[in-house]
């Protein structure tokens, strides 16, 4: 591509040219017209629809102690709120408004930040699609670049049943002037630990620990599961977690010995395998699992082509080589980089 040269002199004519012309046609020009207002919103805002139902009281404390009310009031931006009425606060475990005006402001204020994402999203505007939508929140964690770092939580929808996370939309589409709210069932919470801390504080996972410290044997950085299953930012990763007597029950059948020291004797590629094997490079929580089967790619996948799992939530997680799916032990375990499920087999690709 031949690239054009311009001198000063070029352009100081080609501007006295402009202004010329523009000088000989000021006639023709019309006179300018006032640019129109912008149309201000009428009826209740969101701020509004919770001040005037008093099943959202609690919710209504929490907004004005967490300093989200002119927010919320707000006809010049728009939000999708989901909402906990009282029942559904004290379902979670806070049972006054008292207690949540004895919360420390920097407690309640992410907590109800992850419940407002910017911008309308109706019902409908849910996918359907595996896995969960992926919706930024007005939350920012502590010491984040904010507003460029947020949290997201996860609706999801089945017919005209819809979920954040984990939590059942009791109440959707209840429209406000600037955007809408979904009431749920619970108060949802915000992640405050990674997937490798989860793991690392249960102790029916120390066989599941000791096979992630055995698969990252020499290998540094972001090569190491560890550190990827550590990372706060980045990677939204499903694990589904074996339990103790899952790999109890399966090393025997191996010839090894029953214990976490049992992987040391095993190259350290295949029990990187087996590990990768029961990880998904994407979050799914137990309501986004269909009820008939689905074969997803996984963490090994991409080494190993063809290595899915089939999940089902009637039955659990099944790999290639399971004589019977897993059944689920806990789901829905909330981490800052993903969601840890508990199952009760190790999972096999061969």
């Amino acid at each position: 591509m031949i690239m054009k040269k311009f001198h000063i002199k070029n352009i100081m004519l080609a501007t006295m040219a402009t202004g010329l012309l523009m000088t000989s046609c000021n006639k023709d020009v019309p006179d300018p017209e006032p640019l129109p207002t912008p149309e201000i919103p009428t009826g209740n805002s969101i701020g509004q629809v919770i001040t005037n139902d008093t099943t959202y009281s609690y919710l209504l404390a929490a907004v004005n102690r967490a300093g989200m009310a002119d927010a919320l009031f707000t006809q010049t931006q728009t939000f999708t709120v989901f909402a906990p009425n009282n029942a559904a606060f004290r379902a979670s475990g806070i049972p006054s408004i008292a207690v949540i005006n004895s919360l420390p402001v920097s407690t309640l204020t992410p907590l109800i930040q992850y419940h407002v994402l910017g911008g309308k999203v109706p019902a409908a505007g849910i996918p359907e699609a595996f896995p969960n939508l992926q919706a930024l929140t007005l939350f920012s964690p502590p010491g984040s670049p904010a507003p460029f770092v947020r949290f997201s939580n996860f609706p999801s929808r089945r017919g005209t049943q819809a979920w954040v996370n984990n939590i059942p939309v009791t109440q959707a589409d209840i429209q406000a002037s600037n955007g809408v709210i979904h009431s749920v069932a619970r108060v949802v919470s915000p992640p405050s630990q990674t997937l490798s801390a989860l793991i690392n504080a249960d102790t029916t996972l120390t066989f599941l620990r000791a096979a992630i410290t055995r698969a990252d044997s020499g290998q540094t950085g972001l090569n190491r599961l560890d550190s990827v299953m550590n990372l706060p930012i980045g990677p939204n990763l499903t694990i589904f977690a074996p339990t103790n007597d899952a790999f109890r029950a399966l090393l025997p059948a191996l010839g090894l010995p029953p214990t976490t020291g049992a992987f040391n004797f095993l190259p350290v590629q295949t029990v990187r395998a087996i590990v990768s094997y029961h990880g998904l490079g994407t979050r799914v929580f137990s309501p986004n699992i269909p009820a008939s089967n689905l074969a997803v790619p996984t963490l090994l996948t991409a080494a190993v082509p063809g290595t899915t799992l089939t999940l089902n939530s009637t039955t659990g997680v099944k790999g290639l080589a399971n004589a019977t799916p897993a059944g689920f032990v806990a789901v829905d375990r909330h981490a800052i980089n993903g969601t840890l499920h508990v199952v009760n087999q190790v999972l096999r690709f061969q």
